[in-house]
């Protein structure tokens, strides 16, 4: 509404907080492109591995070694000291060596049933 006598019903700083909140909607939606072209390469790079395992290119073996691999050349992981990365280089690998589920997920890679979920 507006009032004929001062303009604008409401305190005048309404139009700059709206402004100010439309500028912060477009920068999200700026940050959240990367990071969802970032999450589509990284499925990408998964399925790739996962096809040439299918292929009988590659071990299981050598596909988990490639898909940490690709974890650890994340923007992030990059930018972390060489010490951290070899932690996170060395808990990824204990986790895939003692944990059942993804045990699970590596026994089934390459297999038609994990294609068709990607």
């Amino acid at each position: 509404m507006v009032n004929k006598i001062s303009g604008p019903l409401g305190p005048p700083e309404t139009a700059a907080v709206e402004s100010a909140a439309a500028a912060g909607a477009e920068q999200l939606a700026a940050v959240d492109s990367p990071s969802r072209a970032a999450e589509a390469a990284a499925t990408d790079a998964v399925t790739r591995i996962a096809e040439e395992v299918a292929q009988g290119r590659i071990s299981r073996e050598e596909a988990v070694q490639r898909i940490i691999g690709e974890a650890l050349d994340s923007e992030v992981v990059r930018a972390a000291p060489a010490e951290l990365r070899a932690e996170i280089s060395a808990a990824l690998e204990a986790l895939v060596a003692t944990d059942p589920t993804l045990q699970s997920l590596v026994r089934g890679l390459g297999s038609a049933r994990s294609r068709e979920g990607a």
